[in-house]
């Protein structure tokens, strides 16, 4: 009653003849993924408010830019032609100092003045001379500030 038989023992290795002895391989697969990024917890939104912060960022600052240049260049403008008045003013100075001088000098040489009135005139006459000088001097000083804020030459060829 417990004997083996050739028909047990064919069902057995019929039955054991699976995966590591008789492998087959699975059949070809194809898939295919489609990712629609409707929401992406706010990043999108997010991504595109900071862009546009940037930008305008960047738009104020080329504008302040601007306001600042055309400041500078007002007020050196401005300066320039105060330093041009002061020039003309001390020029004048300089010419009522000389006409001074010029009378101080006949009065002294026909005795109507003294020598001190006459040392007077002559130091009236250096210092004028050195105010239009410093004039000039600050009216060419304001005149390449605002060259080099303008970035061209602005006198006349």
């Amino acid at each position: 009653a417990f004997a083996f038989t050739d028909a047990q023992r064919e069902a057995i290795v019929s039955g054991n003849n699976q995966f590591p002895f008789s492998f087959t391989t699975q059949p070809a697969q194809v898939g295919l993924t489609v990712s629609l990024p409707i929401f992406q917890g706010l990043n999108r939104q997010r991504d595109v408010e900071a862009a546009r912060v940037q930008r305008e960022d960047f738009d104020f600052r080329i504008r302040e830019q601007q306001l600042a240049l055309q400041a500078e260049i007002g007020s050196g403008l401005a300066r320039l032609r105060a330093a041009y008045q002061a020039a003309l003013i001390e020029q004048r100075n300089q010419e009522l100092a000389d006409e001074q001088l010029r009378l101080a000098r006949e009065q002294y040489q026909l005795g109507f003045t003294s020598f001190v009135e006459l040392v007077e005139a002559e130091t009236v006459k250096a210092q004028a001379d050195r105010e239009l000088i410093a004039a000039g001097f600050a009216y060419h000083d304001t005149l390449a500030r605002l060259e080099a804020v303008v970035g061209t030459s602005l006198r006349d060829q």
